[in-house]
């Protein structure tokens, strides 16, 4: 459910309507324009389906609209249609407002682009979609702050469904930080309610459900009955994904009674799709079975690929668990022709679900050899995806399908067994001592399995221990140095930015250690979000950082160090009842000839970071 995006992007619609609207000729009165913005704001808030039906009727109604007032109402309209799922109206409409696009105002063109997006991404065309998103991004850059936080969010969720979460964060963070300067704090509950959606993708759980439990939190104060239920559902997928059906059922049964308030077939199909995830997850097949019924009822809402992909899957989830295998296998083939006949670009979850339900359906069908090929495959595909996210995420589903690698073998080798005592004709002695042959055998293949399985995951974490810094978990002085030595002597082009707290001994000497480890953690995660996923970040000593950044030239070095800087003297750090105002220092320099080592190039930065500390500190100096 992308709604939080859609709402986000409809609040702002209506502050550039209304600029657009107050610049055209009065063929209606200020008052009376601002009068239904208002009304109309109401309505997309509390329910955008009112929303589009008072659009509708004001549009039929005032025939006297200018071009430019009825594009802007048209704009609104199509941002509403979006939200309650009419993608075959926000379509129509769009094309009609890009005909004429030319002759829109440039904050218009780019919401436009915006709409135009989201329904190529709707339909799984990812790479027009791109285009447009670019082309947003491109025409915003002079615009109002407002609609360049709302092109950045878009484009933020954009990548989060697409998988890209490292891209997704960074897009995010640009427009938190537009939002705080400039926006309300209802934005912000619907940015940060998007964010929430990164951590669940990037495998961190509890930042996800702290995000969207504050958005919960802050609908509920404020009788946003449709955003609860965005908030309810997108908490109890959180739990599905942590397999606690069981409080996932809870958030899913609180909102029926939200959705009984008013008629609206989006909230209650996604109210019995997130019923049916949880049944489906406890074993509870004929319930899951009940309220996956219940939901196709209003099934007919659901126009994007992606959720009736989520649709399917669960069909077949559920028919494999009632054993019910010829459909099952009906649905998953449906999904794959779907797919190779719609040349839909799948998200690499959905690839990833399809291969886990056709092991299932192998596995059920006794087909043991196609099980473990299958759950090979999902093994392969999720390492590649999962190796730019990181090793832990990595395990956890590795962890997962190499164990159910290891039981399918296992009963392959006694479905061998069987076959083998079947055609064997030798005597009761003989017979028993093959038993016995066969059964020393499985033991000593399962014990050297187990162990060999327990050495993997011993050499994953000391790999990791040896690289990584164990209080703020980035990159130790051994791995960055070893980065920077690795770029030196393939001869790549490369900055480096040496970075200092500063007074970072007064903090530990007033406060205590526990409030300087927990400093030093948050300057991490700041420093974190503002960095490039080609970057590496590490911890050189006890409050010095260096951050590598491969191909990049020292004017690029340079901007990132400001954002950096700017990050930490921003806003303050909290800590033990404690509220800090932290500042670093930072040295920049570009590779180049002056220097003949890598050795000689830190050196170097080094001199001008204490260049910025002796100078007044908190400054980038750079040569």
């Amino acid at each position: 459910m992308k709604r939080v995006l859609l709402l986000c992007q409809h609040i702002l619609l209506l502050v550039f309507v209304g600029s657009a609207l107050a610049s055209e000729p009065e063929q209606y009165s200020d008052a009376w324009l601002n009068q239904q913005l208002k009304q109309l704001d109401e309505y997309s808030v509390q329910d955008p389906v009112e929303a589009v039906n008072f659009t509708e009727q004001l549009l039929d109604n005032h025939s006297g609209l200018s071009a430019l007032q009825r594009a802007a109402f048209e704009l609104e309209l199509v941002s509403n249609y979006l939200l309650v799922g009419r993608d075959s109206d926000a379509q129509r409409l769009t094309d009609k407002l890009t005909a004429t696009a030319d002759e829109l105002r440039p904050s218009q063109q780019v919401l436009l682009l915006l709409a135009r997006a989201q329904l190529f991404d709707r339909q799984g065309k990812l790479d027009a979609a791109t285009e447009l998103y670019s082309q947003a991004e491109q025409q915003v850059q002079d615009l109002a702050p407002l609609l360049q936080a709302e092109v950045y969010s878009a484009i933020g969720t954009f990548y989060v469904y697409n998988d890209q979460e490292i891209k997704a964060l960074g897009y995010f963070s640009r427009a938190y930080r537009l939002l705080l300067e400039h926006g309300s704090e209802l934005q912000i509950a619907y940015l940060e309610s998007s964010m929430a959606k990164t951590h669940e993708y990037l495998f961190d759980y509890d930042q996800a459900l702290a995000m969207q439990t504050k958005a919960l939190n802050y609908f509920s104060e404020h009788g946003l009955y449709f955003d609860q239920m965005v908030s309810l559902f997108n908490i109890g997928s959180i739990y599905i994904e942590l397999n606690d059906p069981q409080t996932a059922l809870e958030y899913f049964q609180a909102m029926l009674p939200l959705g009984a308030k008013r008629d609206d077939p989006q909230g209650k199909y996604f109210t019995y799709f997130g019923l049916a995830l949880a049944y489906a997850q406890m074993g509870k097949t004929e319930q899951a079975d009940q309220a996956l019924d219940k939901s196709e009822h209003w099934v007919w809402v659901v126009e994007d690929a992606a959720n009736e992909r989520a649709h399917q899957f669960l069909q077949a989830r559920i028919r494999l668990q009632q054993n019910r295998l010829e459909e099952a296998q009906h649905i998953l083939r449906n999904i794959e022709q779907q797919q190779q006949s719609q040349a839909e670009q799948g998200s690499i979850h959905r690839n990833l679900e399809l291969l886990e339900l056709k092991a299932q359906l192998a596995k059920r069908q006794q087909d043991y050899p196609s099980a473990v090929d299958l759950l090979e495959q999902y093994i392969q595909a999720s390492e590649q995806h999962y190796d730019s996210v990181g090793a832990v995420a990595k395990a956890r589903h590795k962890v997962q399908f190499d164990t159910e690698q290891i039981e399918l073998n296992n009963r392959i080798l006694a479905q061998q067994q069987s076959l083998q005592e079947l055609e064997l004709e030798a005597s009761e002695r003989q017979h028993r001592l093959q038993q016995g042959i066969i059964f020393l055998g499985s033991l000593v293949l399962i014990t050297v399995l187990a162990f060999s399985w327990r050495q993997y995951r011993l050499r994953q974490r000391f790999r990791a221990l040896a690289v990584t810094d164990s209080l703020t978990a980035v990159a130790n002085r051994r791995h960055i140095m070893d980065k920077v030595d690795s770029l030196w002597q393939d001869n790549q082009p490369f900055s480096v930015i040496a970075c200092d707290i500063d007074h970072f001994k007064r903090i530990n000497d007033e406060f205590g250690h526990s409030v300087g480890d927990d400093v030093l953690i948050c300057v991490t995660k700041r420093f974190s979000y503002m960095v490039r996923q080609s970057d590496m970040l590490g911890r050189t000593g006890g409050e010095e950082f260096l951050v590598v950044l491969p191909d990049t030239d020292l004017e690029q070095a340079v901007e990132i160090a400001e954002r950096l800087r700017n990050s930490l003297c921003s806003d303050t750090v909290k800590s033990n009842n404690h509220e800090l105002r932290v500042t670093a220092s930072f040295g920049v320099l570009q590779r180049s000839n002056d220097y003949d080592s890598a050795k000689a190039l830190l050196s170097a930065v080094d001199k001008l970071l204490y260049q910025a500390k002796n100078s007044g500190r908190n400054k980038v100096i750079y040569e």
